[in-house]
């Protein structure tokens, strides 16, 4: 195969090489192992240091199982990286010591493409960690709200800027400062992940919960207690949105190069 072919087929490949990856961001945080000794069980354990493509993980993950898992045998490794879920093959191998290692594969794959168009955007934004306990939960007033501000944007949610770590899933009410966006003053959304920068702050990326979810998240009490806005976003407006911000993406592409795009 010549340079070029090899090029195009690189090109067509879904997902982007190792390299690109910078692994010290994994350090303190979950990765899920999925190995065929174990069929149809997802091993979460957490990572405990990185060298090179090696990432060292707890033995004691998925409830023991990881450090019973057969040495040299081929595993697959999911974990949230920037702003996105990723999967990539890897080598379990345990150790004399009995440190367990994950020497990854040379290509990664992101588990989903992205849905909708994000922009890159910083706009004031107020968020507060949402209990889900009904009983922890009595007025918008006791929820203890932070300012930060976003570095994207898009109609399925945002990444966000945090001085702390927020668990995976955590629920979030959010208030966004847009106003060319028809987004509802209040918005409930949840943690997807979140990663540490190299000047020791975090990034979020926060879903937006559409009412359809809603409903099937919240209990019926714990609904009651938020106010009507909050399930004002429904999937159509979501759709809709997310046309509205390409359209201008394309507008804006077109502006810029002078031709149609």
């Amino acid at each position: 195969m010549s340079s070029r072919e090899t090029d195009v087929a690189t090109a067509r490949k879904p997902g982007f090489p190792v390299t690109e990856l910078d692994l010290s961001v994994l350090v303190g945080h979950q990765v899920k192992v999925f190995s065929a000794q174990f069929p149809g069980k997802e091993l979460p354990t957490r990572a405990v240091s990185c060298s090179g493509r090696a990432i060292e993980v707890d033995r004691s993950g998925g409830r023991g199982m990881i450090g019973n898992m057969v040495t040299n045998q081929q595993v697959i490794v999911q974990f949230p990286y920037r702003s996105q879920e990723v999967s990539v093959r890897a080598q379990f191998r345990r150790t004399d010591g009995g440190r367990c290692l994950l020497t990854l594969d040379e290509w990664v794959t992101p588990l989903t493409q992205r849905r909708f168009l994000r922009v890159e955007r910083a706009c004031a934004v107020k968020l507060a960690t949402f209990p889900k306990a009904v009983s922890r939960f009595k007025a918008l007033s006791d929820l203890r709200w932070m300012a930060t501000e976003t570095r994207n944007v898009s109609s399925g949610g945002v990444l966000v800027n945090l001085p702390g770590y927020l668990q995976r899933d955590v629920l979030v009410l959010i208030h966004l400062e847009i106003p060319d966006l028809q987004l509802p003053p209040l918005l409930l959304a949840r943690v997807r992940h979140c990663y540490q920068c190299d000047d020791g702050t975090y990034r979020a990326g926060v879903e937006f919960l559409v009412r359809e979810i809603c409903k099937d998240l919240l209990p019926r009490p714990q609904r009651a207690m938020l106010p009507l806005s909050v399930f004002g976003y429904t999937a159509t407006m979501r759709e809709e949105l997310n046309k509205v911000i390409r359209s201008r993406q394309e507008a804006a592409k077109t502006t810029t190069s002078g031709e149609p795009s």
